[in-house]
């Protein structure tokens, strides 16, 4: 993973809570992700074609398949069931994750120091699950948000103030809101100011 891609600012000192986005930021889980859905489009008889994915990785899986069929038509079985099955697939992958070390260390020292510990991630349950008992990164995570899909936001403290309803909000804002603290969101998609 290239260093553009981890945390470049801060240690999380000085905040009450850390969330950190799951795929990207506390494991890589590119090729984890991208055989699953990989196996999963060949198991109905469809290629996933490397080209076309690795340009839109960051997008959900589901609305991956949704773009999919706008390009080429439907797929031969449901997105649900297509999904299904890549789960299945990176849940038995996950001893695979690599953990990103340098985010893993930040929230060591985060815990160490007592601050509350979240996991954001639009990964279903059971992926994020399994990858956390894979990788032993469950004894350090307080929570986890699912359904977050984290956005570019500025690297800074969400004051409790700032959304007045959550529905206000962007999503990652959104899911510091409802910790009510302030609250460092550690995600890829960082927007550099």
């Amino acid at each position: 993973m290239s260093a553009d891609n981890l945390i470049t600012a801060s240690d999380g000192v000085g905040y009450d809570a850390l969330i950190f986005d799951w795929d990207g930021t506390l494991v890589d889980s590119r090729e984890v992700c991208f055989d699953g859905l990989s196996r999963a489009l060949a198991d109905v008889g469809t290629r996933l074609d490397p080209q076309w994915y690795w340009p839109r990785e960051a997008i959900a899986s589901p609305d991956m398949l949704l773009l999919w069929e706008q390009e080429f038509g439907p797929l031969p079985e449901p997105i649900d069931e297509i999904i299904v099955r890549c789960r299945t697939y990176v849940m038995k992958a996950a001893p695979q994750l690599l953990v990103v070390d340098a985010n893993v260390r930040i929230a060591r020292a985060a815990q160490a120091r007592g601050q509350r510990l979240a996991i954001g991630s639009n990964s279903s349950t059971n992926t994020v699950a399994a990858g956390l008992a894979a990788t032993g990164l469950a004894a350090f995570f307080d929570t986890w948000l699912p359904g977050a899909t984290f956005r570019p936001v500025a690297e800074r403290p969400l004051p409790t103030s700032s959304c007045s309803q959550p529905s206000a909000c962007r999503p990652s804002r959104n899911d510091a809101w409802y910790t009510r603290m302030p609250t460092l969101v550690s995600s890829p998609h960082w927007q550099r100011g």
